[in-house]
């Protein structure tokens, strides 16, 4: 939501967001990586299906104007934020349940 309450164009806040989820998931790589010891129990199968929606979400974006990307966003990160709630009340309430 952060990238969205800017002035940005779509172009400007799909970079913006890709440099830096990217930046986190390199970081996230070496941090585990010094936990685990290694990076072996990270899979390589997820990368095809990366690249795959990544080819997709550029040819979408095409398709859409600044204001109906920002709505659109708007409503995906709120779809996500609302499973990820409800998954994680559900793991938490879980033990009060058995």
């Amino acid at each position: 939501m952060f990238y969205l309450n800017t002035p940005l164009n779509r172009y400007q806040v799909i970079a913006s967001k890709a440099i830096t989820q990217t930046l986190g998931h390199v970081l996230k790589r070496i941090y585990y990586a010094l936990i685990v010891g290694s990076t072996d129990t990270l899979t390589w199968r997820f990368y095809p299906v990366a690249m795959f929606t990544a080819i997709a979400g550029t040819r979408l974006l095409e398709c859409l104007d600044d204001a109906r990307f920002r709505k659109v966003s708007g409503w995906v990160i709120l779809t996500i934020a609302a499973a990820c709630l409800y998954k994680g009340f559900g793991d938490l309430l879980a033990p009060l349940n058995s």
